[in-house]
């Protein structure tokens, strides 16, 4: 789908800088253009609402309602250069023509999985085209502030509807038309709101930021001297306050430093060039800072995860058998086939997170059945033992576990370990598991281990750190340099880099310029560099102006300096 996250209105200043050309049919021209601000209006207040099923497809490619709408305003935008015939250039329009040369190439050159590189590469050309038509289109400044508008007010729906999923469950089947499925980190939901992932969501909520303290330090800007605060200053904060909320909601704790490097960017350039919107963006801050403050001391969402890098640290236990030294494997058990046995096992919660025993995600203590010599998993889910009340961080309990053991006589391996019922294995996220090995001998006995069921079955994974994914990237580029390995093809193709037979396709470099130098090579890296040193110029032209009345493009090169920034992380 259409990564909404990166679709920003570009500075004021390059879209309103080029020379009017008289065209050939003077109405239609005009019908045109108003059909297209039209257009372009309806996409940035549909942004947020991409439906996770398609309207239409063509060939092998799916067209959202979001992407209809961006292909209609490029249709009116093609017409209007036929009628017209002039095509604005700026510095930035060659950056991002460079962009597209990049992604034509690498995708050209692909070593491998050709047609999820081109796929992605013409659905990211789509979103280059923007650029050129919203640069044909917004040729006022009037016309820049209502398209900044409808994405503060679709933002704002968003991170109502984010406030919605963590608050009323009942909301969750209405979310669901825009997303897979509801994320969970732990016990708790990670919000996104309409958006598919709750850091894309994060995302664009913190690049729309600016603009909403922008907007609302417009009515300023028209009296130099005016430094009051209005009702927009006051409509704007509440906004942030808003936006800033479904940030923290959403668990990303780069957006949230985002937001911080936001307000300090904004701060700067207001006491340079626009004090007369200084009570503006205080009172924005102080309503960002203010929920910031709120949610440390309320939420444990955010709490945790000031605490820990990743949820790793939520799933961290002591497991002990009765008999078992750490570090060393206890001597051999034997026990009958098929028959169920209780064993002795300590547990220590060791996590930073209170362990539920009752509820619809407790945590319980489990194993897994392994073949001695092929280590091969013959039993992945084994039978629960419930904690008997709630365990808080570094408390221990003892428990009477259930096992319920192979059918088949043998040699086995009993590998004990916690789970958290409808989320994860504690072993998916690194925790040790004691192994005990036994011996399985025949019994008469009529009992099956197999004619117990588990509450939950929960496949195994593995979730690659940020280090592991770098790596992983810096030696794939080795490999091919010059163009990359193609567009998107990094989540395609890193498994073997990393060892992995399985692994999740759905995982990025968490690193915007390492996945393009990867992607793209070195081609890529020098386009993208070139578009943010003809960002920097440009702001460092507008700032020499010295002009307050272009406080609104400023807060729109502020929100992309907030996006580049965050891409390092993300």
């Amino acid at each position: 789908m259409l990564d909404r996250a990166q679709i920003l209105p570009t500075t004021a200043q390059e879209l309103t800088n080029a020379q009017t050309v008289q065209p050939r049919w003077p109405r239609t021209t005009q019908v045109v253009q108003q059909l297209g601000i039209g257009s372009l209006m309806l996409l940035a207040v549909l942004l947020p609402f991409e439906l996770s099923l398609p309207l239409l497809s063509v060939g092998p490619i799916s067209i959202t309602n979001v992407e209809l709408v961006l292909y209609t305003t490029l249709v009116i935008w093609a017409i209007q250069l036929v009628l017209t015939q002039h095509i604005r250039w700026t510095h930035l329009h060659f950056a991002v023509a460079s962009c597209v040369v990049a992604l034509l190439l690498a995708a050209l050159f692909a070593p491998s999985e050709q047609n999820a590189a081109w796929k992605f590469t013409l659905r990211s050309l789509g979103g280059c085209a923007l650029f050129f038509a919203a640069g044909s289109l917004l040729r006022t400044q009037k016309t820049v502030r209502r398209v900044a508008l409808l994405l503060v007010i679709a933002a704002t729906v968003s991170a109502l509807a984010a406030l919605a999923e963590i608050a009323l469950p009942a909301s969750h089947p209405f979310l669901l038309l825009f997303k897979t499925r509801i994320f969970n980190i732990g016990e708790y939901t990670r919000a996104g709101g309409t958006f598919e992932y709750p850091n894309t969501a994060a995302m664009f909520w913190e690049a729309v930021l600016p603009l909403t303290f922008g907007l609302g330090g417009i009515s300023n800007s028209k009296h130099t001297h005016a430094r009051n605060l209005n009702w927009s200053n006051i409509g704007a904060a509440l906004v942030t306050a808003l936006l800033t909320q479904a940030i923290l909601f959403s668990a990303s704790r780069t957006a949230l430093i985002g937001v911080g490097l936001t307000f300090l960017s904004g701060i700067a350039l207001v006491w340079k060039v626009a004090p007369h919107a200084r009570p503006n963006i205080i009172l924005n801050g102080l309503a960002a800072f203010l929920v910031l403050i709120g949610n440390i001391a309320t939420s444990p969402l955010t709490a945790l995860r000031f605490q820990s890098e990743s949820p790793d640290t939520w799933f961290r236990a002591e497991i002990k058998p009765h008999g078992f030294d750490t570090g060393n494997v206890a001597p051999i058990m034997t026990m009958d086939a098929g028959t169920r046995i209780t064993m002795t096992v300590n547990v220590r919660n060791t996590s930073i997170v209170l362990w539920r025993a009752i509820g619809e995600q407790p945590v319980r203590l489990s194993y897994h059945w392994l073949e001695a010599g092929t280590r091969k998993t013959i039993v992945r889910d084994g039978a629960r033992t419930l904690l008997p009340n709630d365990l808080a961080p570094l408390d221990s309990v003892t428990l009477a576990a259930t096992v319920l053991t192979p059918d088949r006589s043998g040699q086995y391996i009993l590998q004990w370990d916690l789970l958290q019922e409808h989320i994860a294995w504690f072993s998916q996220y690194g925790n040790p598991t004691p192994e005990v090995s036994t011996h399985v001998r025949p019994s008469t006995t009529t009992q099956s281990a197999a004619s117990v069921q588990p509450t939950t079955a929960l496949r195994a994974r593995v979730e690659p750190t940020r280090r592991d994914l770098w790596t992983a990237a810096i030696r794939m580029w080795m490999a091919h340099p010059i163009f990359g390995i193609g567009p998107d093809n990094f989540r395609h193709t890193y498994g073997p880099y990393l060892n992995l037979n399985e692994f999740n396709t759905a995982i990025h470099t968490n690193n915007w310029y390492i996945e393009t130098l990867t992607n793209l090579g070195l081609v890529g890296a020098l386009a993208l560099l070139a578009l943010m040193l003809t960002l920097v110029l440009t702001t460092k032209r507008i700032l020499s102006q010295n002009s307050p009345t272009d406080w609104l493009t400023l807060c729109i090169l502020i929100g992309l300096l907030t996006y580049f920034a965050h891409g390092g992380l993300d």
